[in-house]
């Protein structure tokens, strides 16, 4: 428990392969964290609107990652490419 501690719950990847969207929650709040699928590098932090994100899905396209969260909740987010992607804590 440091303070980048991270509970991961479900995980999706991208249709091409190259990103891995994990849903979770921890001392930075919840929402998803993204890795490049081929080095294992986390390229952003998506901080979620709503609490205990699940069941990441990337669209066909993989320019979309929609979840699902407590209440009955939907978000979607425009997901950079890894190349474009900001640095872990920026906001999403």
């Amino acid at each position: 428990d440091g303070p980048d501690a991270f509970t991961p719950g479900s995980v999706a990847i991208s249709p091409d392969g190259r990103l891995a969207a994990v849903a979770g929650w921890g001392t930075w709040g919840h929402g998803i964290r993204v890795f490049d699928a081929l080095t294992g590098r986390r390229v952003r932090d998506l901080r979620s609107p709503a609490p205990y994100p699940q069941l990441p899905s990337f669209s066909p396209d993989g320019r979309r990652l929609a979840t699902a969260h407590w209440g009955a909740v939907i978000h979607v987010w425009e997901v950079p490419a890894p190349e474009a992607a900001a640095p872990p804590g920026a906001a999403g």
